[in-house]
């Protein structure tokens, strides 16, 4: 009876905390024209409707790209922002969308609020 009530507490605890999750995804960024500029990892970690993490990719050319990541859910997405990229990129904005085959997530990143380049994430 005891171990059957610990049970029913774990699961009961499990399911009224927080969502908390460590994720990995891929990610392609890509030149608006299609042309591939950067493949690699964001490890996230989930909180909710809150995500953080950092990104480690590699450019075409091989030379290491690094930044920060924090965002939120949105209600059709997510809006996350790039930070301190180690391309000089600034004030960079991701507005992910699911796209029509309901796989990963894809969008428009603008930098200094003027369009810049493509993500693509796969979970």
């Amino acid at each position: 009876m005891l171990k059957l009530t610990t049970r029913t507490l774990a699961a009961l605890a499990l399911l009224t905390a927080p969502a908390l999750a460590d994720q990995t995804w891929n990610i392609t960024e890509e030149g608006l024209e299609g042309i591939k500029a950067a493949q690699g990892k964001w490890f996230l970690k989930i909180e909710g409707d809150k995500l953080s993490g950092e990104a480690n990719l590699n450019k075409n050319a091989g030379e290491p790209l690094n930044y920060k990541i924090e965002g939120a859910k949105t209600a059709d997405g997510y809006e996350i922002k790039l930070l301190d990229r180690t391309d000089g990129k600034n004030n960079c904005v991701w507005a992910a969308k699911t796209p029509a085959s309901k796989i990963g997530l894809t969008g428009k990143v603008s930098c200094d609020g003027k369009p810049a380049f493509i993500i693509r994430a796969g979970f």
